[in-house]
């Protein structure tokens, strides 16, 4: 086995070993990007779902149905959030929508 497969199994027996904790309920994972990163943060979102399913569940802004209250979701998923993962660029590092998210995940 390889150093990544070994990381990776020490990483879901971690979060497995958490989310039993939680009272079996699986870990939420926000994932935040802005701009250019949205690509990335759809990978990271999908590679994050398929590696540690079933016991992390992730969030992505792209998952906001059209006509929904867009701010009240964001605003629900971050309260419940136990972990976050921004995909920060030089080009969107000062974008006010990413910051904003970051700030809610330091909570």
């Amino acid at each position: 086995m390889n150093q990544s497969s070994t990381d990776t199994l020490r990483w879901y027996s971690y979060l497995s070993d958490l989310s039993e904790r939680r009272w079996g309920t699986a870990l939420k994972v926000f994932v935040s990007w802005s701009k250019n990163s949205r690509g990335v943060g759809k990978a990271v979102s999908d590679a994050v779902r398929e590696i540690f399913d079933p016991v992390v569940d992730t969030f992505i802004s792209q998952e906001i149905l059209a006509g929904s209250r867009g701010l009240d979701t964001i605003d629900g998923e971050l309260n419940d959030t136990d972990f976050g993962i921004i995909c920060l660029t030089r080009a969107n590092q000062t974008e006010q929508w990413i910051n904003y998210e970051a700030g809610a995940l330091s909570r």
